[in-house]
């Protein structure tokens, strides 16, 4: 390391590649497989990621039963705070979030003709004698998409209209009635930068209303 006029003595690095290496996405798809793996499908665990976002998922009777499937998912032998140690990863636990998926609500406090959505209980993780206490978040962001506890993606719908405003006040400067940009080049931008900006993840926040 270089500071200054200081050169440190060589380090050894035991792990690792330089920023911005091409060869980062393929190796993150080696170090990620085994925590894909890392769930057992019969005990209604799964999970999901790309390169270096990842998401576990439990499925239990009440938000109690799911922290507790979680806690184990990643502190058994073969979870993933071990999996992690033998691939030389180290997980930013600070980082994590923890979204509890219910529709069912309780009374709110204070107002008795209106509920709000059930407490979720904070999560408990142990790593290494490090004791850590996550609490439930609102809404989280995962892959670009913003799911929240009723999941019913009012946040990423609000967030996907943000953006069209923000294109179509962009292409309001651009378009001008005298040196402005042709409508028939704006309708291309607004089609191919705006929409697909715009309806990112449309499959999962979008679907028709009750009939």
């Amino acid at each position: 390391m270089i500071v200054d006029e200081h050169v440190s003595e060589r380090i050894m690095l035991e792990c690792g590649i330089d920023q911005g290496c091409p060869l980062s996405a393929i190796l993150f798809q080696f170090c990620n497989a085994a925590l894909l793996q890392m769930v057992d499908e019969k005990e209604e665990e799964s999970a999901v990621g790309y390169v270096d976002d990842v998401a576990a998922i439990t499925v239990g009777k009440d938000f109690q039963e799911s922290n507790n499937k979680m806690k184990d998912v990643m502190e058994r032998p073969g979870g993933g705070f071990e999996l992690a140690r033998q691939r030389g990863l180290e997980f930013a636990v600070e980082k994590f979030a923890v979204i509890l998926c219910s529709r069912k609500r309780e009374p709110a406090e204070g107002q008795p003709r209106k509920t709000q959505p059930i407490t979720c209980p904070d999560l408990a993780l142990v790593n290494r004698d490090q004791h850590y206490q996550i609490s439930p978040s609102v809404f989280a962001r995962f892959l670009g998409l913003l799911i929240d506890q009723e999941l019913r993606f009012k946040e990423q719908t609000a967030q996907a209209l943000k953006k069209g405003m923000v294109f179509i006040g962009a292409f309001r400067r651009l378009i001008k009635m005298t040196r402005g940009t042709s409508a028939i080049i704006m309708r291309r931008f607004y089609l191919a930068i705006a929409v697909p900006r715009m309806l990112y993840a449309a499959s999962v926040f979008l679907f028709p209303p009750p009939s």
